[in-house]
């Protein structure tokens, strides 16, 4: 229905000045670790903002404990997300955001979303809602307006 973000991950910024990403990735079919800055520079330009492709940042204010665990754990799922979801399942997802239907419950199969949800989970912040209950349900639209919500200050 038009929301926005169509996609997210994460990103962190390490001592050396690094920039390390994750995300679900359907063409690399898994939760992969990427270079950040390589990516961010194919979104930047005049032509990408006008299509809508960009890339926007939100700092999570996390102790420098819950930081590390968060980078553990996105390393480990690298290895321990077995695949992205099908097609059909990226399907089934949109009839279950436009019309209610359940969602299937899969814990080593994670798209985007409910990566980024499951990894924030890790240190306290929940994303589910009443609507979506579980991780498999989230969108990016919801994962980027629900963490908006969790870390108003």
């Amino acid at each position: 229905r038009g929301a926005t973000p169509y996609h997210v991950g994460t990103m962190f910024l390490m001592e050396d000045g690094a920039q390390i990403g994750f995300e679900g990735s359907y063409g690399k079919n898994g939760w992969i670790q990427f270079n950040f800055p390589v990516k961010a520079e194919k979104y930047s330009g005049r032509q990408n903002a006008i299509q809508g492709r960009t890339i926007e940042l939100v700092k999570v204010p996390l102790s420098g404990n819950q930081v590390e665990t968060l980078f553990i754990e996105a390393k480990r799922m690298t290895k321990t997300v077995t695949r992205y979801p099908r097609k059909v399942t990226m399907v089934w997802k949109l009839l279950h955001q436009r019309r209610g239907w359940p969602m299937f419950r899969t814990r080593k199969i994670v798209d985007c979303s409910e990566g980024v949800g499951r990894l924030l989970y890790k240190v306290g912040i929940d994303l589910r809602d009443d609507t979506n209950q579980s991780f498999d349900a989230l969108s990016p639209s919801e994962v980027w307006s629900n963490l908006h919500a969790a870390t108003a200050v």
